[in-house]
Formats: C-alpha cells, structure tokens, sequence
C-alpha cells in the first residue's frame, strides 16, 4: 500500500512543471552572475573556449520556457549557479578551478578595451591571493601552478599596459598604484617563501613599472610643477636612470598628491 502511494506521488511530481516567471527569473540571475545579459548572442567571443561554454549556455537556455525542458533546464541552472559561487573561492589544484579561469576569460573578453588593463591588474591580484593561500595552507604541490599562473598574468599586464599609457597617460598612474602595491605584496611573499617569484632580469611587473614611471615623467614634462613636484620629479628622474622604477614610481605618486600648478 505504501509503495503504491510513493509512486502515485512520484508520477504527481512529474506532472509539475515551474511558473514560466520564475524559470526566467533563474535563468536571468544566472546570466547576470557570469557577467553577461542572457540576451547576448554567442557570436561576440567565437573562437576562444569562454566563447563556446557561453554560447552554449546561452542558447540552451532558450529551451528552458518549453514544459518538456523545464526541469531539466532548471537543474542546469541551479548546477552552473553553484558551480560558479563554490568556484569562485577556489584554488589551484582544485576540481572547479577550471571553471573560475573560464569565468575571468568571459569578463575579460567582455570588458570595453580601455578598462582591459585594469582589468588584468584586478587579475594580477587575485592570482596574486591565490598564491599567499597556497602558501598559507602548505598546499606545496599546488605551488608551482599558482606562480605560473600569477607570473602569466603579471606578464599580459605588461603587455597591455602600453596601450594603456598611450591612449590616456594620465590614467596611467592610476594603474601604477596598483603595481606599487602588488610589488610590496610580492616581495613580503618572497621573504616568507625565501625564493622569488619573479622572471629575474624579464621580470614582467618590474618592466610594467618602467613603462608607467616613463610615461608619467614625459607627461610631466609639460605639465606647469610647483618647487615641491619639481623636487619630487628630480628625485623620480634619479631612481628611473638607476633602474630602481619603483621608488621612482613613489615619488611620483607623491608628486600626484600634492597641489599642482596647472
């Protein structure tokens, strides 16, 4: 008697199919989490391995209105959505870092160009992160993928960079804060590690800075200074003809700081 009620249940439950409202309500929160309008077509990143999982995704959502899809379509959802949220916390090594990587590859490529720069800087950071924690867990047979992954990202900051200060020199510093500040973490991280994690003489964050110290100093120069910015851009010319970029950047950002004459 009771098996024959569960069936009776179970064929109930197939009979129930999720209001239409609340399908593409899903279905929109999750478009929105990977960072792209459930209306875009998959046709804007052909080429890449973000581009196809997108447009898949996409294009099978537009089946999720119809009752013989419905559910299936949901349970699609809801896994992507968690997939994305556990992913998004995950490191190197990892089941669902994949997942995270090809994330990052849609926002970047969804990015207007000029912001591209600071977007890799932003990338920079987090594998940057990734690396502190798979120091801080001992995770060590992870460690030489988290390097690799944050040395590639330090790398395609460096290359687009110079776009970046030829375009809008000015903004430029802006990114030269964020170097700044991924050059103490680095070198903090090195000490703790007792090794580096840079390129040597290639070093890609070190070549990054150069190019915005550069760009900064050849756009001072026809700006109006006052005594204290001009004393500061001596000083930035100093360290630059030293190669120490960093400290030359510093005293450039002091220079940004303080009231110009322009």
């Amino acid at each position: 008697m009771e098996h024959r009620q569960t069936i009776e249940k179970l064929n109930l439950l197939k009979s129930i199919t999720p209001r239409q409202d609340w399908v593409f309500s899903v279905k929109s929160q999750v478009m929105s989490q990977i960072g792209v309008n459930s209306l875009v077509e998959p046709r804007i990143l052909q080429g890449s391995l973000a581009s196809r999982i997108l447009g898949e995704l996409v294009l099978a959502t537009r089946y999720f209105e119809k009752p013989a899809f419905a559910f299936a379509g949901l349970m699609l959802v809801v896994g992507v959505s968690l997939a994305l949220q556990i992913s998004s916390s995950s490191l190197p090594g990892d089941p669902l870092y994949s997942v995270k990587s090809t994330r990052e590859q849609v926002e970047f490529a969804l990015s207007p160009s000029k912001d591209r720069a600071f977007v890799q800087l932003e990338l920079a950071q987090r594998r940057l992160d990734e690396l502190k924690q798979v120091t801080a867990q001992n995770r060590t047979k992870d460690l030489a993928a988290a390097i690799k992954g944050y040395q590639s990202r330090v790398s395609e900051v460096s290359q687009a960079l110079p776009g970046l200060v030829d375009q809008e020199p000015r903004v430029a510093l802006q990114a030269g804060k964020v170097l700044l500040e991924l050059q103490k973490e680095r070198s903090k991280l090195e000490r703790v590690l007792g090794t580096s994690i840079g390129e040597g003489e290639n070093d890609s964050l070190a070549e990054a800075t150069r190019v915005v110290v550069e760009s900064e100093l050849k756009d001072l120069e026809t700006r109006t200074l006052n005594e204290e910015q001009a004393a500061l851009v001596s000083k930035a010319v100093a360290a630059s003809e030293a190669g120490e970029y960093e400290t030359a950047l510093e005293y450039l950002l002091k220079v940004g700081s303080t009231k110009s004459g322009d």
